[in-house]
């Protein structure tokens, strides 16, 4: 997924502001997810993003599908556990859940 790339170049370059406002404005924004179809929600793997591999026929050849949102932003909080705390705090994830998967 082009987010999780422009996500990941942002943070190996250490611009904390840009890459704080993508979360909130891009990864955190259930509004987005909630609407896209199942396998960007769910993905797949491409290896460096971890989670589950979901192998697809596309064309005659078989591809994987890449990290889905859901995976990519479980693998974000699991790493980066005391930095989205601090700038989010739980209960907001947690409402931003249950407004948008409740």
């Amino acid at each position: 997924m082009a987010s999780q790339i422009l996500m990941e170049q942002v943070g190996s370059e250490g611009s904390g502001l840009l890459l704080h406002l993508l979360y909130q404005h891009l990864l955190f924004d259930f509004r987005i997810w909630s609407n896209s179809d199942f396998a960007v929600r769910l993905g797949g793997n491409w290896g460096c993003f971890g989670g589950v591999l979901i192998p697809t026929s596309l064309h005659g050849r078989s591809h994987l599908l890449p990290a889905g949102h859901i995976q990519y932003l479980a693998n974000v909080v699991k790493d980066h556990k005391q930095r989205v705390r601090k700038k989010y705090g739980v209960q907001y994830i947690l409402d931003s859940i249950r407004t948008y998967y409740g």
